[in-house]
């Protein structure tokens, strides 16, 4: 069985403000006023590492889930 690759995720918060955290861990890593810039710092963050990336809405559902297999 291969290991689960890491994914990195973009959530909203209920203050507006959006959170990129890696999933499972308990502390976000970084909050941002726009969602644009989350999602930059989480793609750059995901080419480095070799993670996933995914992107909720501003209701939580998943936007977009980028892999860097499919890039």
């Amino acid at each position: 069985m291969m290991p689960r690759r890491r994914q990195i995720a973009v959530t909203p918060r209920e203050d507006g403000h959006w959170v990129v955290q890696e999933i499972g861990a308990e502390r976000s890593e970084k909050l941002y006023d726009q969602k644009g810039d989350a999602e930059a710092s989480a793609a750059a963050r995901g080419r480095v590492e070799g993670a996933d990336v995914v992107v909720e809405d501003e209701d939580g559902s998943i936007e977009r889930w980028d892999s860097p297999d499919t890039d």
